[in-house]
C-alpha cells in the first residue's frame, strides 16, 4: 500500500524536475493530521524515512 491508496490522502505526485533529472518534488495533500498520523505510521514512510536519514534527501519543507 503507498500514500495513494490511503484513505485520507487527497493527493500524491511526484514531479521531476526539467533541468536536473536527479532532482524530484514530492506532493502530499492529506484530509487532516489525523490522516498524516497515520500516514506516517505505514511501512512505505519508514522506507522514506530511511532513505532520507541516508542522504537521499537535500531538502524538505512542510507547509501546514
Amino acid at each position: 500500500m503507498g500514500s495513494r491508496a490511503e484513505e485520507g490522502c487527497l493527493r500524491f505526485d511526484v514531479l521531476r524536475d526539467q533541468s536536473d533529472p536527479n532532482k524530484f518534488f514530492f506532493y502530499e495533500v492529506y484530509v487532516d493530521a489525523a490522516a498524516v498520523a497515520v500516514h506516517k505510521e505505514q511501512p512505505h514512510f519508514a522506507l522514506w524515512t530511511n532513505f532520507k536519514e541516508s542522504g537521499g534527501v537535500v531538502k524538505t519543507i512542510i507547509s501546514p
